[in-house]
């Protein structure tokens, strides 16, 4: 099978059978191909997809159920088993974002499913305040992918936050971007997200 990440130049395919590299993914629109089985048993795999809003996460139905991995990285890929299926060859993912729901189709078992935990489309890299007259916060990010804007969320108590300020974010990029916002407003006690 084959699918695509977040834009068309992303593609994961699957290959079913033994002694196979199974898992291969492109960054460049299917022109090179790299083998990302790493740890995964010699076993079939049906199905793989990247993980939701990411290109360097995937999940993959396989022989003995399904596994994921957090980081794609060559023959280094590093996959684990994931516990809330059940171990049993599983055909097909289908990921639901109305609820943010992955069902994968077992052989003989039926239809299993889970709540994904959606990825932020922005890995962010740090965040300081600096207190001067003013506050000025500085953040910067390696990796941002249909991003809009960033909302700057301010509280006194921790607990109780609102909203400040809009800084306007790249979109998408895959290169360290570096964001600021001045907050004029200091008091004792300043908590931002």
């Amino acid at each position: 099978n084959i699918n695509l990440g977040t834009n068309d130049n992303n593609i994961i395919a699957s290959f079913s059978n033994y002694g196979v590299t199974n898992v291969w993914v492109s960054t460049d629109g299917g022109t090179n191909w790299t083998g990302i089985d790493g740890n995964l048993p010699d076993m079939p795999v049906r199905w793989a997809m990247f993980y939701p809003g990411s290109n360097t996460k995937a999940i993959i139905a396989t022989e003995m159920g399904v596994y994921e991995t957090s980081l794609i990285s060559g023959g280094s890929t590093v996959w684990t088993n994931d516990p809330t299926f059940p171990v049993v060859r599983t055909d097909m993912l289908q990921y639901r974002s109305s609820d943010q729901t992955l069902i994968a189709a077992t052989h003989g078992r039926g239809l299993w499913s889970t709540t994904v935990n959606i990825i932020v489309p922005v890995t962010l890299l740090d965040f300081t305040g600096t207190l001067n007259k003013d506050i000025l916060l500085d953040w910067s990010t390696t990796e941002e992918t249909n991003s809009k804007h960033f909302e700057v969320q301010k509280s006194t108590d921790a607990t109780h936050f609102t909203t400040i300020g809009i800084v306007n974010a790249a979109t998408s990029s895959n290169s360290i971007r570096d964001y600021h916002f001045t907050d004029k407003q200091v008091y004792e006690y300043n908590y931002y997200r």
